[in-house]
């Protein structure tokens, strides 16, 4: 991704390939309010967690090692699992789950580490090493729930409503509850793997489609928060690909490049690294909506979001 120019401030006019129908009870598009990551660390650990997990005093030494990996240019979210909940794990132990971006999709690597050794197992990993001794789930997916009620009240009640009612519905799907993905507005909220997509507004149905890879992607795409993979305006072009083509694109490498041309404007091209299917366009805050704010308990009615989308093409 090459980056230059001003700040991320965009401007106001609209051209969407987007659905008129209302995306959320705000009528708000969730498209670019993922977060952009080249790696996952998620861990076990036990509850209560607080409003940020990783403020736990045990785990300062992990948030640290976090910090350092974005300062080397290797962007990782840590969020927690809570223990048994998507996979049960021997006593004395705590799962390790790490999803690495490879150019397509995010390849896992996992383990079932002593609790005795896993904050430095943890941070091992974060600083680029491998966890041991791995453990080989089999051909299973993951899909993830936020269930963070400390951190918003919403995911705390809709997540776990959510998660309660498809834990067990496919055979090939762990289901995770896990801490804040952001964007709670969005409430249910969750990410697929390997795809390392945000989805929002999820219900049992838009699940099934997800987990199935079927059914109207222009439906979908009212769910669908962002690949993060990709920056947050080439998330924009990236679910417009996957409307027009289909599943088969979650599979196909890919890069941006872009270019802020002034305080209002981003150029993006989003490119296969193989064969044809390279699009542009001017990526930008279409509208700024009042909301309420998902790290201040919902409780802020002078919040606002931004919206993005394409701004010409």
């Amino acid at each position: 991704m090459t980056v230059s120019g001003g700040s991320a401030r965009y401007g106001e006019a609209v051209a969407t390939t987007a659905s008129a129908a209302p995306y959320d009870r705000f009528g708000i598009d969730p498209i670019g309010s993922a977060g952009h990551y080249a790696h996952f660390v998620f861990v076990e650990w036990r509850l209560p967690w607080k409003q940020d997990i990783f403020d736990d005093a045990s785990l300062g030494a992990v948030k640290a090692a976090v910090e350092r990996a974005s300062d080397r240019g290797e962007p990782t979210r840590m969020l927690g699992l809570v223990p048994g909940s998507g996979s049960g794990s021997p006593a004395g132990t705590a799962r390790l789950i790490r999803y690495s971006h490879t150019g397509a999709s995010y390849v896992r690597t996992e383990a079932l580490v002593e609790v005795d050794e896993f904050a430095d197992q943890v941070i091992d990993v974060v600083d680029g090493g491998e966890p041991g001794p791995i453990h080989e789930p089999g051909d299973v997916r993951d899909l993830m729930i936020c269930t963070h009620g400390r951190r918003d009240r919403r995911c705390g009640a809709q997540g776990l409503r959510l998660f309660e009612q498809v834990a067990s519905r496919w055979d090939d799907v762990r289901v995770w509850r896990i801490s804040h993905t952001g964007g709670h507005r969005f409430a249910p909220t969750g990410i697929s793997f390997p795809e390392g997509w945000f989805w929002g507004n999820l219900d049992v149905d838009v699940l099934d489609a997800i987990v199935g890879r079927d059914g109207d992607r222009a439906e979908l795409a009212h769910h669908l928060r962002g690949n993060a993979a990709l920056p947050k305006p080439a998330q924009v072009l990236d679910r417009d690909a996957f409307v027009e083509q289909g599943w088969p694109w979650t599979a196909r490498p890919r890069a941006a490049e872009i270019e802020l041309l002034d305080d209002d404007r981003a150029a993006v091209t989003l490119a296969p690294l193989r064969g044809a299917g390279s699009r542009s366009a001017v990526v930008g805050v279409g509208r700024r909506v009042p909301t309420t704010a998902c790290d201040s308990a919902c409780d802020d009615p002078d919040a606002t979001t931004a919206e993005l989308a394409v701004i010409s093409s």
